[in-house]
């Protein structure tokens, strides 16, 4: 998988290159390596031709933030979700939306905003990502995080069945950055 999207993140044809950027961007935060995510998600969004109107630009910044938030910068993290978030919103796309939402719910419950985790939290539930069966793990397993530091059965039955909803979907990638 990833020697393919490498060969074709030179491709000249600029929307098979930004699309492969993205997708390295993902591979590597799912594999920890936060610097080379954060690369591939820059060069996507360079090489697009709109920032915003192009899927993989657009979503590139979830992968930008997704590594913030490993890195514990969380500073940096809430300024850059609030610019993904109100693009996302002014682009009208809700899952992405969803998707920076949850994010931010895990850094706010790492900080100790429950309350402020917990609102992020049912807003991208509001969005439909609950529904969603490619993200539906994800709010599952967010849900299971942001829960379980109270309720450890709860976050236990939710991080399992997200597990269980990736693997049924043969989703590695996403198993993996659990």
């Amino acid at each position: 998988g990833g020697a393919a999207l490498l060969r074709l993140a030179d491709s000249r044809f600029p929307d098979i290159k930004v699309a492969a950027q993205e997708g390295l961007g993902r591979l590597s935060v799912a594999i920890g390596d936060t610097r080379t995510a954060t690369s591939f998600a820059v060069m996507a969004r360079s090489d697009s031709r709109s920032r915003w109107e192009d899927y993989h630009s657009r979503w590139a910044g979830l992968t930008i933030c997704k590594a913030l938030h490993r890195e514990r910068r969380y500073e940096e993290l809430f300024t850059t979700l609030m610019e993904e978030q109100e693009n996302a919103r002014q682009a009208g796309d809700h899952p992405l939306l969803a998707s920076l939402l949850l994010v931010r719910a895990e850094a706010c419950a790492e900080r100790g905003q429950r309350e402020e985790a917990s609102r992020h939290l049912f807003e991208a539930a509001r969005l439909g990502i609950s529904g969603s069966p490619e993200l539906q793990g994800h709010f599952q397993m967010s849900a299971g995080r942001i829960l379980g530091r109270d309720h450890a059965g709860l976050g236990a039955v939710l991080t399992q069945r997200a597990l269980r909803r990736w693997r049924s979907q043969r989703n590695v990638l996403a198993d993996r950055k659990s």
